[in-house]
């Protein structure tokens, strides 16, 4: 009997078939690795707003690839970043694929705000200072459609306020030029107990309601009565609709401008002023605040009343003269 080799040491014999598929494969996995590395990515983001993406987007990313992308802008603004579309390969520990966003020009380990895989995209990034990085990388494997995000810049907290003051006015970032797309932003009006709150709306323009259910689906603002978004809703606008003035019930006041990944629009601007309670009933607020200026407007509309009972009474008067006549 010939000598064979049986058992786990036993070497498997590869087919010419397995022997092709091998080396194609290899070769195929050599070309790619030269086309990655010939790919250019990243770079310095200068401008005030816009959008980048990984390589070859929406069609896969190319294996083994590093990008960085470095955000920069205005001494004294910040940097917000948002992402439409996001596809890497998914690891319990990132391990893989991923995307790494640091909060300034180094990859320290103390500026990492996060990192990413999977499918699920990264929550919205405001940088503390001027600049941002964000770094893509690709293994030599198993890709996905990758990401685009979007990025825009604004003096430092432009994107969630709070207002105390009595009065004030504010508008969406970057009004009267297009807003950003991919924002949640809030506005909350907090004044002291006992007082409530009327908002005027002076200009509004975000994109259209949808033609589908006629709802303010896509870009809208909101209002809700209280400080946060499970309070009562005062009103929901979208499109060029004009508001009447809306009121709090309380000292607290909400706004919530949504925008969504396309079709950007002028925004909005408002005004608004706060006052006791009382004043914002019934009768007009200077005549509660002043009994001296109560009295003169009751008196004002007493006058009024009675002017017009005169001019009722002369109305008739010359209607019966006139059947008289006849």
């Amino acid at each position: 009997m010939g000598n064979k080799s049986f058992g786990a040491n036993a070497k498997p014999r590869l087919s010419s078939a397995d022997h092709v598929r091998c080396t194609s494969a290899c070769a195929r996995t050599q070309k790619e690795r030269e086309i990655s590395r010939r790919i250019k990515c990243g770079g310095v983001l200068s401008a005030p707003s816009g959008n980048f993406c990984s390589p070859n987007f929406p069609g896969l990313y190319p294996y083994d690839t590093e990008c960085t992308w470095l955000i920069v802008v205005a001494e004294g603004s910040s940097v917000l970043l948002t992402f439409s579309h996001f596809d890497l390969e998914y690891h319990d520990a990132c391990g893989y694929d991923y995307l790494q966003v640091y909060n300034g020009v180094t990859r320290d380990r103390g500026n990492l705000l996060g990192t990413f895989c999977g499918r699920r995209p990264p929550p919205r990034a405001v940088s503390s200072g001027r600049e941002l990085l964000v770094v893509f990388k690709s293994d030599f494997n198993i890709g996905g459609r990758g990401f685009k995000a979007y990025f825009y810049s604004g003096a430092a907290g432009e994107c969630q306020e709070v207002y105390t003051a009595v009065k004030g006015n504010f508008s969406s970032p970057q009004y009267p030029n297009f807003y950003p797309n991919n924002l949640k932003c809030q506005w909350t009006i907090q004044l002291p107990p006992g007082y409530r709150i009327k908002v005027f709306f002076l200009d509004l323009d975000l994109e259209g309601r949808s033609s589908l259910t006629d709802g303010c689906d896509y870009d809208h603002l909101a209002a809700f009565d209280g400080g946060a978004e499970n309070a009562s809703l005062l009103g929901k606008w979208c499109g060029r609709e004009r508001s009447s003035p809306i009121v709090s019930s309380g000292n607290k006041l909400l706004l919530v401008l949504r925008t969504d990944r396309n079709t950007a629009k002028r925004g909005f601007a408002l005004a608004y002023v706060g006052g006791k309670a009382a004043l914002l009933q019934k009768l007009p607020p200077f005549a509660r605040a002043n009994p001296g200026l109560r009295r003169a407007s009751l008196l004002g509309r007493r006058a009024r009343s009675h002017g017009g009972r005169q001019r009722r009474a002369a109305g008739t008067r010359r209607v019966s003269r006139g059947l008289l006549a006849s």
